[in-house]
């Protein structure tokens, strides 16, 4: 296994670039689309950019949130400190 813990039972750089995973060459694929579905059309993009524009800002707003209770979750020496800052 090339992940083995021990360094001396993995295999060297030449043995594993001679594996066949790494010798065998390109291979053609399958298209990931059927061809009856239908392509993405100018029409469905902006659809597509709001919704991540609305899962961005919910992202934002979590974030937040969790800034927030962090924030609240001081020990009281940690707010003690605080308070003793010079100003």
């Amino acid at each position: 296994p090339i992940l083995d813990f021990v360094p001396e039972k993995r295999p060297t750089a030449a043995q594993c670039l001679s594996h066949p995973w790494m010798s065998a060459g390109p291979q053609l694929r399958e298209p990931s689309m059927a061809a009856g579905e239908p392509r993405e059309t100018e029409g469905s993009i902006p659809e597509r950019k709001r919704r991540e524009q609305e899962e961005r800002e919910a992202m934002e707003v979590g974030v937040g949130n969790m800034a927030i209770n962090g924030a609240s979750k001081l020990s009281s020496d940690q707010e003690a400190a605080a308070l003793k800052l010079p100003k």
